[in-house]
């Protein structure tokens, strides 16, 4: 007659010291195969990088599921589709909280603050050079080094050569087009590392354009239209034909 194995007798200690091995081993499989598998957003492409042989695997991961060697390898995303960047005075509707516009200055000297906005697009041959040109950067790196710089410098050169009255009205068609060639032109040497556009473009700029401009100071006030009486009104003017900086 056989005997009943007791509780801590030792074929029952280690007939549980090996599932729980096994069981462990299971979860540590489980971990791993989680960790490797990767999920791409639509709209972006994944770039992998092995750290191993410090080189990107050729060709960019479609949207979806990727499987990578999570002890070698590190995956990036990138935007395929058209980036809007904002700079605006409305905090809530730019990249930046607060005012963000650009501030320029009429060949009068006049402060006038242009709200910009500007679409690029990165080419999605080239994802994987734009991550060895910027080292693994996040798209929004390359945003505010070249699309924000470039911009930021290029629109106060060419409406310094206008008038205030031609910035805000009269000429505004004509200004908006030459800030969008001359700044989109810079922006396309800036996105290609200026060595070129067809050479080295990694995303091409699309488009630029001018949705609000407003006037600093008391010209502001009263071109903008606030909600000024009769005598705030005559006061403006005065102050501004005088020099004098009346209170109202």
């Amino acid at each position: 007659m056989a005997r009943a194995t007791s509780p801590g007798s030792p074929r029952t200690v280690a007939r549980l010291g090996t599932l729980l091995v096994i069981a462990l081993i299971a979860i540590a499989l489980l971990g791993l195969t989680i960790s490797a598998w990767r999920s791409i957003a639509p709209g972006y492409v994944g770039i992998v990088f092995d750290k191993a042989t410090h080189t990107v695997t050729p060709g960019a991961q479609e949207p979806g599921w990727a499987f990578i060697n999570p002890f070698s390898q590190a995956i990036q995303q990138y935007p395929v589709t058209i980036q809007t960047y904002s700079m605006v005075a409305k905090g809530t509707e730019g990249q930046t909280s607060g005012d963000d516009s650009i501030k320029v200055q009429s060949n009068e000297g006049q402060q006038i603050n242009l709200d910009v906005v500007i679409q690029y697009q990165v080419i999605k041959e080239e994802a994987g050079l734009l991550y060895q040109d910027w080292g693994g950067a996040e798209i929004t790196v390359v945003e505010d080094r070249v699309v924000r710089q470039y911009t930021r410098s290029q629109v106060p050169v060419v409406a310094s050569k206008y008038g205030w009255e031609d910035i805000t009205s009269n000429k505004r068609g004509v200004i908006n087009n030459e800030i969008r060639r001359q700044a989109l032109r810079q922006l396309a040497v800036g996105l290609g590392l200026g060595l070129g556009a067809r050479q080295r473009r990694r995303c091409l700029a699309l488009g630029l354009g001018l949705q609000r401009v407003g006037l600093a100071g008391r010209l502001g006030d009263i071109l903008l239209g606030l909600d000024l009486g009769l005598g705030q009104l005559i006061l403006l003017l005065l102050g501004l034909l005088l020099g004098l900086d009346l209170l109202i």
